[in-house]
């Protein structure tokens, strides 16, 4: 994450099914962002139950 990024605040329980680029679209955001944001070594493997900050 960058130096000085604020979060919103506005978190994400991923669904079954859901798709990283789906949710960043919901948002009005890229899926790079959002996986900068939540240190996401592998944006392709997201898990039903975690919690994505939205930004």
């Amino acid at each position: 994450m960058a130096v000085g990024t604020r979060l919103s605040g506005k978190v994400y329980v991923v669904r079954p099914g859901d798709c990283l680029s789906v949710i960043a679209a919901r948002y009005g955001t890229s899926w790079p962002r959002l996986a900068e944001v939540n240190r996401l070594a592998n944006p392709d493997l997201i898990y039903p139950g975690q919690v994505l900050q939205i930004v």
